[in-house]
């Protein structure tokens, strides 16, 4: 993920430098923790100095912008991300210069309304993917933004404290209204260049070490099967995960065995069987960090991928 949610851990007091008063140690510990917000306390606390001149204001990156494609429509492929962020050169017949990511250690689109909030962003260590940068359309706390207009930059940080940022682009956004009530029904959901990307918590849907579905899941479920119903052309892959606690096999038996209920619900509440499948993943691909308890509570999940109709 691409839109993966990363982070920093930053050690204050250690010279990095006879210039700075800060050493940044990144790493992606998935807690989806504001990076700039992060930098802003640790540069007040071990180098004040750079607070004004790093932190306030940042230079123009050079020889960059950031374009957006949005999806101008409500109706179409409800897979489809609303908006595809791209960096590229100023000057559109060559790629972006390779030297203007040199020394880059976090980036951050940032995403503000018409008053200048930041409402969103999306983040990453290390260069930008040469990838489509997709956002999904909701906010910092993970609710869907009203559709409009919104400002977005792309800003880019070494560990000297330097910042450059990109002139900003406008963008529209425009979520179909069944996206966004899956959100009001308890489920998350986020945007992948497989399509649209739907979160059922286990801690909601079955007890531990059990793949019966519980009874309090089922609104969250049948709101899914409503929303499926909607689109039939959009084939289904259901994914069980778990947490990083036990050994390999049983954590795929048992995220097989819940990916599976999922499955078999969709099937008795008449989703064709044609369009679905389903597989047990494990431990693999943690969305948030299995160090806490509340990151092995967010990665123990089943996803529902819907697909999109066409790939571009």
């Amino acid at each position: 993920m691409q839109n993966e949610k990363r982070g920093v851990a930053i050690i204050p007091g250690e010279m990095q430098s006879e210039k700075q008063g800060a050493i940044i140690m990144l790493y992606n510990h998935a807690m989806g923790k504001d990076i700039f917000k992060t930098l802003c306390v640790v540069f007040l606390l071990a180098a004040p100095q750079f607070l004004s001149s790093a932190l306030v204001t940042s230079e123009p990156a050079a020889g960059m912008t950031l374009e957006a494609r949005e999806r101008l429509i409500s109706g179409g492929d409800p897979a489809d991300e609303p908006v595809r962020f791209f960096i590229t050169s100023e000057d559109s017949s060559f790629g972006v210069d390779e030297q203007n990511f040199q020394g880059v250690k976090i980036w951050q689109i940032r995403i503000s309304d018409s008053q200048n909030r930041k409402v969103s962003y999306i983040q990453g260590v290390g260069r930008p993917d040469e990838r489509p940068i997709l956002w999904n359309g909701l906010s910092a706390s993970g609710k869907p933004l009203p559709d409009g207009f919104y400002n977005a930059s792309l800003i880019l940080a070494d560990s000297n404290g330097k910042f450059r940022e990109t002139p900003e682009v406008t963008v529209s956004l425009v979520t179909p209204l069944e996206v966004a009530n899956l959100a009001t029904s308890g489920l998350g959901f986020n945007y992948t260049p497989e399509g649209l990307v739907v979160y059922i918590s286990n801690a909601m849907t079955f007890s531990v070490g059990n793949n019966k579905i519980r009874a309090e899941a089922k609104p969250a479920l049948d709101s899914m099967v409503a929303f499926l119903k909607l689109h039939p052309a959009n084939k289904i892959i259901i994914r069980g995960y778990t947490d990083s606690t036990g050994t390999r096999e049983i954590n795929v038996a048992l995220s097989k065995r819940r990916a599976f209920s999922v499955y078999g619900y969709f099937r008795q509440n008449d989703i064709d069987p044609s369009r679905l499948s389903y597989e047990g993943l494990g431990s693999s691909n943690p969305v948030y960090s299995n160090a806490t308890a509340e990151g092995k509570t967010r990665n123990r999940r089943v996803e529902v991928v819907v697909l999109k109709t066409v790939v571009i």
